[in-house]
């Protein structure tokens, strides 16, 4: 086994052989092909116990071993998650047919006959290079497209959690108590999801996105918000100069307020009618004046 440190074009071929000079003479082989470094066992069991620290490209693997054949060896190797796509090949004197269509099945993607010959092992090793090359490729731009869906993923929440802040900022600007409350509710929705034993992304999703259940108060205009002392609709009940004696129905509503609707709290709704609520008419009434 090689230890010496490779090249990023370099490949590894993996010799699983149990007979010492077919072993050497495909080591010897493999280092005269350029860029080939040989790794190189005896026995499968050996390769069995190594396979979480072993590296190689291309395995070349003789049917017959000790133990176990070539063909059980390659289902071992494959089951490894490492070693699941690496191209490998059986070398074996057996022409049966049937050998041959189980190692295919099992994952193997060619043959060497034994004995070796020279120029048809260095064609096929470079072939499979050629292969563990592409595979190569594929890998690295597999990862480099997920670290590019993280980096983007991550921008695009480091901009939202950035509008949302500004949001907030907005409403602070206009109202202290709704900036302050809204940054109360995003905390209690934390705190509730984490007791209900949701994960940690959704926590976090949940805290930026509670602060904006209180948003639309930024577009109410600053003399409605703002305002203090009694409401524009008393004081609109105050301007029509009704004397206390006149019954209730003869009253002309406030100009821009529902003429027919009972006063709600905030927030409610009648059964199958959307209730106008005070303030609501408030502020249309204002819109209206304003316009």
């Amino acid at each position: 086994m090689t230890d010496t440190p490779l090249a990023d074009t370099d490949f590894r071929i993996l010799l699983v052989e149990d007979d010492p000079t077919n072993r050497m003479i495909m080591e010897r082989l493999v280092e005269r092909i350029p860029g080939c470094h040989a790794v190189s066992f005896s026995h499968p069991i050996d390769l069995i116990a190594a396979l979480d620290k072993v590296e190689f490209d291309v395995a070349i693997v003789d049917y017959q071993l000790p133990g176990l054949n070539g063909i059980e060896l390659i289902k071992e190797i494959h089951q490894h998650p490492a070693h699941t796509d690496k191209p490998m090949v059986i070398v074996t004197a057996d022409k049966d047919r049937d050998t041959r269509i189980e190692a295919l099945t099992s994952g193997a993607v060619d043959f060497l006959n034994k004995p070796l010959e020279v120029v048809e092992f260095k064609a096929r090793v470079r072939n499979l290079t050629k292969l563990a090359e592409a595979q190569r490729k594929l890998a690295t731009r597999a990862e480099w497209l997920k670290e590019e869906v993280d980096r983007a993923t991550t921008e695009l929440r480091k901009r939202g959690e950035e509008i949302v802040h500004r949001l907030i900022l907005a409403s602070e600007y206009k109202d202290l108590d709704t900036a302050m409350h809204t940054l109360r509710m995003a905390n209690f929705c934390e705190l509730i999801a984490e007791e209900l034993g949701m994960s940690m992304e959704f926590r976090r999703d949940l805290k930026m996105a509670a602060p904006m259940h209180d948003i639309g108060k930024v577009g109410i205009p600053d003399r409605i918000m703002l305002k203090r002392g009694p409401s524009p609709r008393k004081n609109a009940r105050k301007s029509t100069g009704t004397r206390k004696s006149e019954p209730a129905s003869s009253r002309a509503p406030a100009a821009g307020c529902c003429r027919s609707r009972p006063r709600l709290p905030r927030h409610t709704m009648n059964a199958g009618t959307a209730a106008v609520t005070p303030m609501v008419c408030v502020e249309k009434k204002y819109l209206l004046s304003a316009g």
